[in-house]
Order: structure tokens, then sequence, then C-alpha cells
């Protein structure tokens, strides 16, 4: 099925896609978009605004789920941006903590207190959120890199992390 309409210029939803058609054909999708700019960490939002969407998105996904259908919440994020390797390993394993343990209001204010570049923290917090809400055990890290291994410039890398949740 193809999608009715497209609103936001990421690319992040198309990678996904080729992956949940193959596993089921005839999924039907709801995407929601947050917008995030990785040069204002939390961009006008706080814990509070992230508590309300998680626990709504954890609503949802109890509806569908009541309805007999199955349900996927899939998020993505990067972690640090453009920053010296020797500050991405300084500050992405302590963003995954946070995110490992559901704590929002703690990585809210350590990204923000830290002003670490993190493009995602928006959807991954009302994830973590929802999770949360809907009894889901701690997340499971399954990697975590940078793009030296492509762009060989230690001075410069982007951070990212690779987990799953199993319900």
């Amino acid at each position: 099925a193809k999608p009715s309409r497209i609103a936001f210029r990421k690319h992040e939803v198309e990678l996904n896609l080729p992956f949940l058609w193959r596993k089921n054909p005839n999924a039907r999708l709801l995407v929601l978009g947050f917008h995030d700019n990785e040069k204002r960490q939390y961009s006008n939002t706080g814990p509070e605004a992230l508590t309300r969407w998680g626990k709504g998105i954890a609503q949802l996904v109890t509806e569908i789920e009541a309805s007999g259908e199955q349900a996927l919440l899939l998020m993505t994020t990067d972690l640090v941006h453009y920053v010296p390797l020797t500050e991405a390993d300084e500050h992405d394993p302590k963003v995954l903590s946070y995110m490992q343990a559901y704590d929002v209001e703690g990585m809210y204010h350590y990204i923000r207190d830290n002003k670490v570049s993190v493009c995602g923290e928006i959807p991954v917090s009302v994830g973590m959120v929802a999770l949360q809400e809907l009894g889901a055990a701690p997340l499971q890290w399954t990697g975590r890199d940078t793009s030296l291994h492509a762009g060989k410039d230690p001075s410069s890398v982007v951070g990212y992390p690779g987990g799953v949740l199993w319900r």
C-alpha cells in the first residue's frame, strides 16, 4: 500500500518501509513525525509535553491491540552530531543509559545541561514514555557506532545506536 501523504522532509520512514512491507505486505502504517532541531536541544518542548504525547501513543497502541490488530512502535534517532570522537564516546553511552531506563526527565536535563546535540531526542523521549506506559522491559542495545568508519575524520562524527525490545 502506498502512503496517502508524506508531510515531512526526512527519510527515516522511507528507509523502514521495505523491511516492514517485506514482513507484512498488508501492513497499515500511521506515521507520526516530531520536528526536531539538532541545533536546539528539545526545541520548545519539555518533559510534560513529552509525557502527554507518549501516554497518548500508549493509549492508541492499547486500543489497536484490543481490536485484535498487532502494533509495532518504531523510533529512530541519531546520537551526538558533528563532535570529536572523544566527545561522542563520553556522551553517547550516557544518553543510551537514560534511554534504556526510560528516564525521559534525566535525559532531557542531561542533553540540555551539557548542550549535547542529538537529533531525535523528542521522538525517542515520546516513545520511551509510551513503552513505559505499556509495561515494556528495558531496551536491549545491540550496538553503538559512529560515522568514523565512513568519514575517517575523528574530529567530526555522528553517533548511531541500535536496539530492540520484544514484547
